[in-house]
């Protein structure tokens, strides 16, 4: 069986407050699917009307994380209050959709949505014809220790919801399809890589060619000398120089003992051991 996701209710006897998401949803737009994803704020006021508020995942990130934060925190991310404006402009008669989030002096949060007659903008969003009456009001009263609640029940929502979809290929944004060019260009790029992680890790050190004596007598030829060995901000602390090149004990400290490349370093150690004992000799 299949549900609906209800992220939070808040409901008295004289208003209910519900909180669901859309979050999946993309419209195709000049080659691109544009992300439309929504938080739904729904509103049933017993006493006026009901209205569903469309708040965009980005905008109710920032709505819900300056709620959670409290009153005082929220006050000052919006000294005149939150608001956002919504409509379907491709639904006759054109509806303007107004929500508005703002304190109370008894420390509340008053959230009110509006619906009023409205009008397609430059930018085809639905505004708001100046000086007219709302054709539906719904308010809902939420006190500061439940909008706390709702706040981190929705961001936790949409957290969830993003890390879900990223993981499925997916993700809730604005997908556009890769050119030609970038493709050919990535192919391109594949083999130089590959070549790349062929190249010896030290290439001064690659052309001896001779045999090695066992890893603890060269491991205990590096660190000889060494007063301190920590690895901090891509440095060798304490390594003096005289001894093995700190390219080689700086790679020691990086990769897996399974690796490959560790492998190889190993035998550019001892290939290193083996010219300086040469050299004493």
């Amino acid at each position: 069986m299949e549900y609906n996701h209800k992220i939070f209710k808040d409901a008295n006897d004289k208003s209910i407050m519900d909180v669901t998401a859309s979050l999946e949803y993309w419209v195709p737009k000049k080659g691109e699917e544009v992300y439309e994803g929504k938080i739904i704020i729904s509103i049933t006021d017993k006493e006026a009307d009901y209205i569903r508020s469309f708040v965009s995942k980005s905008v109710a990130k920032v709505l819900f994380h300056a709620m959670k934060m409290g009153i005082e925190a929220f006050n000052q991310r919006f000294p005149n209050g939150f608001t956002d404006y919504g409509g379907n402009p491709n639904k006759a008669p054109l509806i303007s959709k107004i929500l508005s989030v703002t304190t109370t002096q008894q420390g509340q949060f008053l959230f009110t949505a509006l619906e009023k007659p409205g009008f397609k903008g430059k930018q085809g969003n639905v505004l708001a014809k100046k000086d007219s009456a709302p054709l539906k009001t719904a308010k809902r009263y939420v006190d500061e220790i439940r909008a706390a609640e709702l706040a981190l029940e929705v961001l936790d929502y949409i957290h969830f919801a993003e890390q879900q979809a990223f993981n499925s290929g997916r993700p809730l944004v604005t997908l556009t399809p890769k050119k030609e060019k970038e493709n050919e260009k990535e192919e391109k790029t594949e083999p130089a890589a590959e070549a790349e992680q062929q190249e010896p890790l030290i290439p001064f050190l690659e052309e001896e060619k001779t045999p090695v004596p066992f890893e603890n007598e060269i491991f205990s030829e590096m660190f000889k000398e060494v007063d301190e060995y920590t690895f901090r901000g891509g440095k060798v602390e304490g390594m003096k120089f005289a001894q093995f090149p700190i390219e080689i004990v700086k790679k020691m400290t990086e990769l897996d003992e399974t690796s490959e490349d560790r492998k190889k370093v190993i035998r550019l150690a001892k290939i290193e051991y083996m010219r300086r004992q040469k050299k004493l000799a």
